[in-house]
């Protein structure tokens, strides 16, 4: 399986009135005039409704979430801000934005699986999960369904937790 990188800008504002975009939709996504820039921050996530307070999500992918990894924070603010306003003038600064940086965490490097070619990739995730004595796997790698997902490394943490707790208890 391939193993690939995305990185987000999380931003949050405190003041409900904050929110100048359309509550109900989930997703925003800015085209812009050049290939250069089209994926430079242009999808974003609208998380307000579930937060109970405005949020979006800026993602990037590819090669241009391992270069932003080489920006600063205030970079990224402020190209994730400037395609904002291209699309709601009226945007405030937010109070607070958490920015990841999963390619350069040395003990990730990277966010995602991804089938390839001439790969099952059902077949490379159920080898993954396969526990050694008494380690157990799991992660959105492990899931041949929900792949690259947090649902995927969530069930299948849970199903880990279920096996380890089920040997625990057949060894009392």
């Amino acid at each position: 399986m391939g193993y690939g990188l995305i990185n987000k800008c999380i931003l949050t504002w405190n003041d409900p009135d904050a929110l100048v975009w359309p509550e109900d939709k989930l997703w925003f996504l800015l085209v812009t005039p050049t290939d250069e820039t089209s994926g430079e921050w242009t999808t974003f996530f609208n998380g307000s409704k579930f937060k109970g307070y405005p949020t979006l999500t800026a993602w990037v992918g590819g090669s241009e979430a391992a270069d932003a990894e080489t920006r600063s924070d205030d970079q990224i603010a402020n190209k994730v801000m400037n395609n904002l306003i291209a699309m709601f003038p009226t945007i405030g600064a937010p109070d607070d934005i958490i920015i990841t940086r999963w390619g350069s965490d040395e003990n990730v490097l990277g966010a995602h699986s991804f089938p390839v070619a001439g790969r099952d990739f059902a077949d490379d995730a159920s080898n993954l999960q396969q526990n050694v004595g008494n380690v157990y796997f799991a992660g959105e790698a492990t899931s041949s369904s929900d792949w690259a997902t947090t649902t995927g490394a969530w069930d299948t943490g849970e199903e880990a937790a279920l096996a380890m707790a089920q040997q625990l208890t057949a060894g009392v």
